[in-house]
C-alpha cells in the first residue's frame, strides 16, 4: 500500500478512532426533550389521568391509537399532576439510529435525574447488534434510583429500526421497578410481547378509552370553546365523529365560518371521510391569504417566524402569530413558544393539496426552506428539504461538508440519505458513495453493500486510465478501506 492510500484509509480510522477515544455526542435538537406545550385549554380527563397512575405499577404503559386522539395532549397533562421526575422524548423518523436513539433516551433522563459521564463513554461501543453492553450499564446505574422515575417516548410508531426494537426491548426486559416507560404511539404491531402481558408488566389505554365521551364533547363545546350548542346537535357531533378528538374539534373550529350550519349532517361515519371533509372544510373557512400561507408553510417539517418569513414572504412572522391566536392546529416546540409545527393531519392534508395545485412552486419552496436552514447551520433540516425538492447537487455539497456525521457513526441516517440521491451522480463522489457502502455494511444489509462494491470496481476499471495518480489513490484508498470492513452482527 502506498502513502497516499495509507493517508486516506487513516484517515477513515482515524474517524473511528475519534469516536471512541473523545466520545463526540450527536448534537441533539433541546425541544425533543421538552414536554409539548398547549397553546389552549384543554379537556380535563380525570377517567384517563387515573389510568395513567394505575399505570405506574406496571414496567410499561401503551398508550396507542390513530393520529388525532390526543395522546400526546393527554401525557403532557398527565406529567403536570405527577411529583416524579419525568424524562420526555418527542421521537420523528430520524431517530431509527442506534445510537442516536439512545443519545437521545440518555439526554432525556440526565434532564430528569442525570446519568454519570461513564454512561456516555460506555454508548461510544453501541453499534448494531451490540447494545448489551451499553444497556446494561444503563439499567446498573438506574437500578441507583431510591425514588421513580417516568420516561415517555411520544410517537413510538415512527421506530422501526431493528436494533432499537431490540435493544428498547432488552430494557424493559430487565427495567428496575423505580422506572416506567410509557410509550405514546399510533400502532405496537410487532412490539408488544405476549409474555409481559402474561406477568402483567403492560399496562394499556387503547383508541376505545381514549374516544371523547358525551360529557368531555360536552365541555369542550360550552367550557372551551365557548359554543352555544343543542345538546341534540353535541350528541350528533359525538356520533358523527365516533369520539375521534381531532374530529371533534375540527368541527368547533369550523363552527366559525357562518356556512358551516347545518352542513355537519352529510359526514359520513367513515374516520377517513371525516378526516377529509372537516379538513377541507376548515380550510376553506380562512380567508384566502390565511390559505396561501398555509400551503407555502406546509412543506416545513417544524417553523419560526424567520424561516415562515424565507419561504412565505415579507409577512410570514405576522401570518404564523395570526395562526398561533387561532389555535390552528399548531403544536408549540418550546416554551417560549417560538417553534411551532402543524397538527400532522393538517400538515399532511396541506402538503398534498399544495402539491396537486403547483408541483413547481412545491419544490421551490423545499428549497428556500434549505437556503434559510442552511444558512443557520441547521445543515441536516437543509438535507432534507433539499432531498424533497430534488436538489440533489447541493445535497451532495453539503454532504461533503458534513462528514462529521461519520465521525459521530450517524450510518443510519447517511444511509437514508444518500439512497434518495441518483446512482450515477453519486458514483461521482467516492466519499459519499463508499459512505453509503459503509452504511449498509453496518446495517447488515451485505447483498447490497457487495453490489455497490462490484459497481464501484467496475467504475474503477472503466474510468481509472483518465484519473490523476491522487484519484487512483483516494479511490482505492477508500475501496480497499470498505471492501474489508466488517460489523459481527
Amino acid at each position: 500500500m502506498d502513502k497516499s492510500e495509507d493517508m486516506a484509509q487513516r484517515g477513515l480510522l482515524k474517524r473511528g478512532n475519534m469516536v471512541y477515544e473523545n466520545n463526540e455526542i450527536p448534537f441533539l435538537l433541546a425541544s425533543k426533550l421538552n414536554r409539548p406545550q398547549s397553546l389552549y385549554q384543554s379537556v380535563p380527563r380525570p377517567r384517563l389521568l387515573a389510568q395513567l397512575h394505575e399505570g405506574l405499577k406496571h414496567k410499561a404503559a401503551f398508550v396507542t391509537a390513530p393520529a388525532g386522539y390526543g395522546k400526546t395532549t393527554l401525557l403532557s397533562d398527565w406529567t403536570r399532576h405527577l411529583e416524579v421526575p419525568v424524562g420526555w422524548l418527542s421521537l420523528d423518523s430520524k431517530d431509527n439510529d442506534l445510537i442516536r436513539f439512545w443519545n437521545y433516551v440518555t439526554k432525556a433522563i440526565e434532564q430528569a435525574r442525570g446519568v454519570t459521564d461513564s454512561l456516555h463513554t460506555t454508548s461510544a461501543a453501541l453499534s448494531p447488534g451490540q447494545y448489551e453492553p451499553f444497556i446494561v450499564a444503563l439499567l446498573n446505574e438506574l437500578n441507583e434510583l431510591n425514588e421513580t422515575l417516568v420516561l415517555i417516548l411520544d410517537d413510538w410508531h415512527v421506530i422501526h429500526n431493528a436494533d432499537i426494537l431490540e435493544s428498547v426491548s432488552y430494557f424493559l426486559e430487565y427495567l428496575p421497578s423505580s422506572v416506567h416507560l410509557c410509550f405514546a404511539s399510533r400502532s405496537i404491531h410487532g412490539f408488544l410481547k405476549s409474555r409481559w402481558i402474561s406477568r402483567n408488566w403492560i399496562h394499556e389505554i387503547t383508541t376505545q378509552q381514549l374516544c371523547f365521551d358525551l360529557q368531555e364533547t360536552l365541555k369542550l363545546f360550552q367550557d372551551v370553546e365557548k359554543k352555544e350548542l343543542q345538546r341534540e346537535q353535541i350528541e350528533g357531533i359525538l356520533y358523527q365523529t365516533e369520539g375521534w378528538v381531532t374530529g371533534i374539534k375540527l368541527i368547533s373550529l369550523s363552527l366559525r365560518a357562518d356556512e358551516w350550519a347545518g352542513s355537519s349532517k352529510h359526514i359520513q361515519s367513515s374516520h377517513e371521510r371525516v378526516e377529509s371533509f372537516l379538513l377541507e372544510e376548515v380550510f376553506e373557512s380562512l380567508g384566502e391569504p390565511l390559505r396561501q400561507f398555509l400551503l407555502n408553510v406546509s412543506i416545513l417539517q417544524r417553523m419560526n417566524g424567520p424561516l415562515c418569513q424565507a419561504v412565505a414572504g415579507e409577512d410570514g412572522a405576522v401570518k404564523l402569530a395570526e395562526l398561533a391566536k387561532l389555535n390552528l392546529f399548531l403544536i408549540p416546540l418550546d416554551e417560549e413558544k417560538n417553534w411551532f409545527r402543524l397538527h400532522h393531519l393538517f400538515g399532511e392534508f396541506l402538503l398534498k393539496h399544495q402539491q396537486r395545485l403547483d408541483p413547481a412552486k412545491t419544490a421551490a419552496l423545499f428549497r428556500a426552506a434549505a437556503a434559510w436552514c442552511e444558512s443557520q447551520e441547521m445543515h441536516e433540516e437543509a438535507v432534507d428539504y433539499y432531498l424533497a425538492g430534488a436538489c440533489y447537487t447541493d445535497v451532495i455539497r453539503l454532504l461533503e461538508q458534513m462528514r462529521s456525521l461519520m465521525i459521530r457513526r450517524e450510518f443510519s441516517t447517511m444511509r437514508d440519505w444518500l439512497s434518495a440521491i441518483p446512482e450515477e451522480l453519486l458514483m461521482r463522489h467516492p466519499y459519499l458513495y463508499f459512505s453509503y457502502i459503509f452504511s449498509l455494511l453496518w446495517a447488515q444489509e451485505l447483498e447490497l453493500a457487495e453490489r455497490y462494491l462490484q459497481l464501484a470496481e467496475q467504475h474503477y476499471d472503466a474510468s481509472s486510465a483518465s484519473w490523476t495518480k491522487e484519484e487512483n489513490h483516494r479511490y482505492l484508498g477508500y475501496l480497499y478501506y470498505v471492501r474489508n470492513s466488517t460489523f459481527a452482527p
